[in-house]
């Protein structure tokens, strides 16, 4: 490990050792989240952030910077992970993103699924970022919601018993958050489009109103002083200049900031540009 490298790791560590959880202005850790396989990209992005979560498919050795991304709730259907699910276990489809939900209430399915991130938990990969956390609200009535937020929480718990010291990102886990849960020092969360929204249908990048921004970064806010974790917003955009001009909004808002494309393909805008 460079020297540098191993300054600033011992640093965060010496700082995570004495707070009872993280804030976003006690450690100045940066995040990207890259979903593409350009060795070129991927390696840019290293010298910018402090870490970068990556799909499972990504086979360059970096993993000591690297951060893997799992959908708890779902698989694409088109993967040969299909082949490794009983049927029983879908719940539903995500057409937006071509994948299949899964039932984790079913014993078999969520001993995969836990078995499936803890390899990855125990691997030299610096953490995990568990996406697709609310992606059942897709497809369950709305009086099931509790069973699989009960299930979400059994998950990180145990995750947690494992106790290795890695850092866990939540996207959107707003929802079942605990002070046990909430407790565990190396917890990110992540909110996206908070600024900027995606038109799946006519593929356009658009801009949310000052209401729903007003509304959502209020509700951030409450959330990140009740749990005092800290919060990554993700934004979309095409536009270069736009999305420094969000990202210098989402770190004037308190959150830590990650602006790109829709695909998560490009070298994004974080905290310093």
């Amino acid at each position: 490990m460079p020297l540098k490298t191993f300054l600033i790791y011992l640093t965060a560590m010496i700082i995570l050792s004495g707070c009872s959880s993280l804030s976003y202005e006690s450690i100045n850790l940066d995040f990207a989240f890259y979903y593409g396989q350009e060795k070129n990209v991927l390696e840019k992005l290293l010298t910018k952030f402090d870490y970068v979560v990556v799909q499972p498919y990504l086979k360059y050795n970096y993993k000591n910077k690297l951060m893997l991304y799992i959908p708890v709730f779902e698989i694409y259907k088109y993967s040969e992970e299909t082949n490794r699910i009983k049927p029983e276990w879908i719940l539903g489809e995500n057409t937006n993103w071509n994948t299949y939900i899964l039932d984790l209430r079913k014993t078999e399915c969520y001993e995969y699924v836990f078995n499936k991130v803890k390899s990855v938990f125990q691997s030299a990969y610096k953490g995990i970022f568990l996406d697709t956390l609310d992606s059942y609200m897709m497809v369950a009535p709305q009086t099931e919601w509790g069973n699989f937020e009960n299930i979400l929480k059994k998950l990180l718990k145990d995750l947690i018993k494992e106790n290795y010291g890695k850092f866990i990102i939540l996207n959107r886990g707003f929802h079942f958050l605990d002070n046990e849960i909430s407790s565990y020092i190396y917890l990110f969360l992540v909110f996206e489009s908070l600024y900027t929204e995606y038109n799946f249908i006519s593929n356009e990048y658009l801009l949310r109103d000052e209401s729903s921004i007003n509304e959502n970064k209020n509700y951030l806010l409450r959330e990140k002083e009740e749990f005092k974790i800290p919060i990554i917003v993700i934004d979309y955009t095409d536009n270069s200049e736009l999305a420094k001009e969000i990202s210098r909004k989402i770190q004037k808002d308190g959150f830590i900031p990650y602006v790109s494309d829709i695909h998560l393909t490009n070298i994004g805008v974080g905290r310093n540009f």
